[in-house]
């Protein structure tokens, strides 16, 4: 889970890993254990996502969620 989360940053373009050696380290270790075909599967659609957004692929969110997303977009300070 928390390699997901680091990997949202990736797709961004922002390189949480450069620098940070411990922490590639860890990347290294959780992929080696999980194994790079289903690393490579399971962050192939989070990596193109920027990809994606330029092709306009990414499907509208619902028109009831909208407002909800509005609103909580709105409280963050």
């Amino acid at each position: 889970m928390a390699l997901e989360e680091l990997m949202q940053l990736v797709a961004l373009g922002y390189d949480v890993f450069e620098g940070r050696p411990r922490l590639a380290a860890w990347h290294q270790r959780v992929e080696a254990f999980l194994g790079a075909d289903l690393c490579q599967e399971t962050h192939g659609p989070i990596l193109n996502i920027l990809e994606q957004a330029t092709n306009n692929k990414l499907a509208k969110p619902p028109p009831e969620v909208c407002s909800y997303m509005l609103l909580r977009i709105s409280r963050i300070p």
